[in-house]
């Protein structure tokens, strides 16, 4: 009774233990590939992500470019009308002092004002695009650690999976060789 005798095992047996062995290798083997597959989507994906955020920071770029070259071209326009201002006036013999110079300085103010305008207008826009820059670069760090995440589940998926077929096949080779 308290003395365990060894039993031969039969072929279907040892078969038995054999494929719950082998099994057990593939279960691990797919949970491993699925972990790297999940990693390498991850990688994939983040990599997108930083080619989206290099875009957005060159449209940043560009914004503040055009705001730029706006604002040079609204002054170049500035300073034609008041030549055209102060011609007109030499022409019609006014003085360039009082009134008539009021004009030229409003000129100058409203140009400024519009200068101001088109460069915060710019600033604005860049900083839009430098936050979206910001917010996927965010996104595509996240991204990768889910991918590290998923490649280290998979490895100890993969080694939960043989622990858990070498302790069937050490059952079974137990039950089976040592019947009481």
């Amino acid at each position: 009774m308290g003395f365990l005798a060894a039993v031969p095992m039969t072929t279907l047996q040892t078969a038995s233990m054999i494929l719950t062995g082998v099994g057990a290798i593939a279960s691990a083997y797919g949970a491993y590939q699925q972990g790297q597959l999940q990693a390498a989507a991850a990688a994939q994906q983040a990599k997108a992500m930083e080619q989206q955020a290099r875009l957005y920071e060159m449209q940043a770029l560009d914004a503040q470019n055009r705001a730029a070259r706006e604002a040079a071209l609204l002054r170049e326009q500035g300073e034609r009308i008041k030549g055209q201002q102060r011609a007109v006036m030499g022409a019609s013999g006014v003085q360039l002092a009082g009134s008539p110079m009021d004009v030229v300085m409003d000129t100058q103010r409203s140009i400024e004002m519009d200068v101001a305008t088109i460069k915060q207008g710019g600033a604005r826009e860049a900083w839009g695009y430098s936050t979206q820059a910001w917010a996927e670069r965010a996104q595509a760090q996240q991204t990768a650690f889910a991918g590290s995440v998923a490649k280290q589940q998979g490895r100890i998926g993969a080694f939960g999976n043989l622990l858990t077929g070498a302790t069937a096949v050490a059952d079974q080779w137990y039950n089976y060789r040592y019947r009481m």
